[in-house]
């Protein structure tokens, strides 16, 4: 794909200079349009047309101010004498009502040219929901894309898609609760200290989609760079496992990386004794291990050159009864604590790779909220009234 997996909000006006320098030609994943889709109902229906095929397929970018010949970038002179704010609330204003079901993790982008224009740049992921059916006028019409660029789907390839985002969805599923039992009947790839566990899964959709293997042995060399919490590593029939020791046969946490692609990260370091009795999860320890390793996990399938949508699935086993304590120190709770044995927190979708780590914690948040409510309470009490994760 074009720019790689370079943010939207990292791309300049060099990077779509270097799409007209290296000839890169409209298709699957790119589409030049000169002008910007104008409001009369054949134009709407073309724009829906467009962002739907890209959802449907593998995701990619519509580039405004961009001229194409034969098909191939060919100069960017950019959109001139547009409001970006007002033209990105009507674009957006048309995907949300144009279509169903919505998609999830578009980003609109305007960028400064040189000679005073603008150019308008939109990413639309691989969808997690599609097919996608464009709705307005009642058109009840689907599109993909190929290598010359988007068509309407037949009945045939509408089954399939269905087809295929149930199947793709019930692996994904079925592939959480698969490994919690593991972990549950103790079946790790190494052994885990303690009862509780925190359970992390950070799964791209292209892992379950197509077949994608990652280099095993690139990670193994340069697994310190990402898995940070990390001190020891090994292959296993899995793919690779990185793991923090505490004896020789005994680890506080692992991350378990699939050949595939996607990671686990479990921890059995998830409680303490309060005055050698009470056992308490400390809330802002928890949460704290969630934020790094999804954000050790996503900077590892970046590296990998791993193309977003990912899913992070955060679960808890074996914590029926047990405080979510906000201060460990004090010694009276709220009452914070969970009434089942296993918490499974609804899937975080990501559109993109967080910029940040400090940007990947506010995404969180909701997260940290059901964590939360899952305990008793109405949500996390570490982030400010922004949303922001507060620092210790």
């Amino acid at each position: 794909m074009p720019f790689s997996n370079k943010p939207i909000s990292s791309i300049t006006e060099d990077d779509l200079n270097d799409l007209i320098v290296n000839q890169v030609a409209e298709g699957k994943t790119i589409d030049y349009k000169v002008t910007l889709p104008g409001n009369s109902d054949d134009k709407k229906k073309d724009f829906l047309a467009d962002v739907s095929s890209f959802a449907n397929t593998a995701g990619g970018h519509l580039i405004y101010g961009m001229d194409e010949k034969h098909g191939m970038a060919s100069s960017l002179p950019g959109l001139s004498d547009i409001d970006p704010d007002k033209e990105i609330l009507r674009l957006e204003s048309i995907i949300r009502d144009g279509m169903a079901p919505r998609i999830a993790g578009i980003s609109i982008r305007p960028i400064q040219l040189n000679n005073g224009n603008l150019a308008l740049i939109i990413h639309i992921p691989k969808s997690w929901l599609s097919p996608h059916m464009i709705t307005f006028q009642r058109l009840s019409k689907f599109y993909t894309r190929a290598s010359n660029g988007q068509y309407q789907m037949d009945v045939q390839e509408i089954r399939q898609a269905f087809l295929l985002s149930e199947t793709i969805a019930e692996r994904i599923r079925n592939f959480r609760l698969d490994r919690l039992a593991l972990i549950r009947a103790e079946e790790t790839p190494i052994s885990l200290t303690g009862k509780a566990r925190l359970v992390v899964h950070v799964i791209p959709l292209s892992s379950f989609q197509t077949f994608h293997s990652v280099d095993l042995s690139q990670i193994s060399q340069n697994f310190y760079e990402y898995l940070k919490d990390s001190a020891s590593r090994r292959f296993n029939i899995d793919g690779f496992i990185a793991f923090r020791e505490k004896t020789s046969t005994l680890a506080r946490s692992y991350y378990q990386v699939f050949r595939a692609g996607h990671v686990e990260f479990a921890s059995g370091n998830l409680t303490m004794l309060l005055d050698g009795e009470q056992e308490v999860i400390p809330s802002r320890s928890a949460e704290e291990d969630i934020i790094n390793a999804c954000n050790n996990m996503l900077n590892l399938l970046k590296a990998c050159e791993i193309e977003p949508p990912i899913f992070v699935f955060v679960s808890l086993i074996t914590v029926k009864g047990l405080v979510f304590a906000k201060n460990p120190s004090m010694r009276s709770f709220d009452p914070s604590f969970f009434d089942r044995d296993t918490i499974l927190i609804p899937e975080l979708f990501l559109g993109n790779y967080p910029l940040e780590k400090d940007n990947l914690a506010s995404q969180l948040k909701p997260v940290m909220d059901a964590l939360w409510n899952a305990a008793g309470l109405s949500g996390s009490p570490n982030y400010n009234n922004d949303g922001l994760w507060r620092p210790r």
